[in-house]
């Protein structure tokens, strides 16, 4: 009798405290319970609780008041995370379609101006146009050709090398150590092309640390075009398909100077 009365006399305060307690746990719950949540106890305050048989009445407004002041801030973090969590899934699915969707070249009109298709020095400044950047995560790359084939990487235009409609690199091989390409372009590169790049030139410069240890340099042309595997493969032209490089100007191209052997 004395506990009954006792909380009879707190209007009910053991019992919301008690509620209370159980909604703490909530905060880490998904978005639907705290919402669930905030209208429950927006009910219990504006009904006054469980009247019925008083089984958990809240007679001071106090308890009402307050369960309400709980449950409205339970409903207004159930309904911001749940906007949360749909935004991310909807970022996710764009994200997805955008991998997904291969990009056009046609979008960017990226072209190259210089230096045309008579090359007379091994190492030149490439130069072009653009009226559109690359897309987020993609890099614009000058690639040489061998036939139509098989590609190497020369040099990546950095970021700060766009101007307001001209980019530029500087010191590329367009022929390559032995002159036999036979064209040259600019392609922008996906994200997974430029890790599978990084991780080709890495290996190309330690594979040709170890020639260089166990095989004499060649000092003529004769005995440069002897050696086929002095360097690593060029990039096959399905690597290419699969790994989203895109074409974007490709010339072809006449090598005027004197190869000379890489030591």
């Amino acid at each position: 009798m004395a506990e009954a009365a006792a909380d009879k006399k707190t209007g009910g305060g053991g019992w919301l405290a008690g509620a209370f307690d159980f909604a703490k746990g909530l905060t880490n719950a998904p978005p639907n319970l705290l919402i669930a949540a905030g209208l429950l106890f927006i009910l219990f305050g504006i009904a006054g609780g469980i009247t019925y048989d008083k089984i958990a009445p809240l007679e001071d407004t106090y308890y009402r008041i307050t369960a309400m002041i709980f449950g409205s801030l339970f409903l207004i973090a159930g309904i911001y995370l749940w906007q949360e969590a749909r935004q991310r899934e909807e970022n996710r699915e764009i994200a997805k379609a955008t991998a997904t969707q291969p990009i056009k070249a046609e979008d960017y009109n990226i072209q190259i101006l210089s230096p045309g298709i008579v090359i007379k020095e091994r190492y030149v400044d490439v130069s072009g146009t653009f009226t559109k950047h690359p897309p987020d995560g993609y890099e614009l790359w000058i690639m040489r050709a061998y036939g139509d084939q098989r590609w190497v990487p020369v040099k990546r235009v950095e970021p700060e090398n766009f101007e307001t409609k001209g980019w530029s690199v500087s010191k590329c091989d367009l022929g390559g150590p032995q002159g036999q390409a036979s064209s040259y372009g600019a392609y922008l590169l996906s994200p997974a092309a430029q890790a599978m790049i990084e991780y080709w030139k890495e290996s190309g410069s330690r594979f040709e640390d170890i020639i260089k240890e166990i095989q004499p340099s060649p000092t003529n042309l004769d005995a440069l075009a002897k050696i086929n595997k002095r360097w690593l493969p060029a990039l096959h032209g399905n690597a290419i398909k699969q790994l989203g490089i895109v074409t974007c100007h490709k010339l072809p191209m006449t090598l005027t100077y004197l190869i000379q052997p890489a030591l």
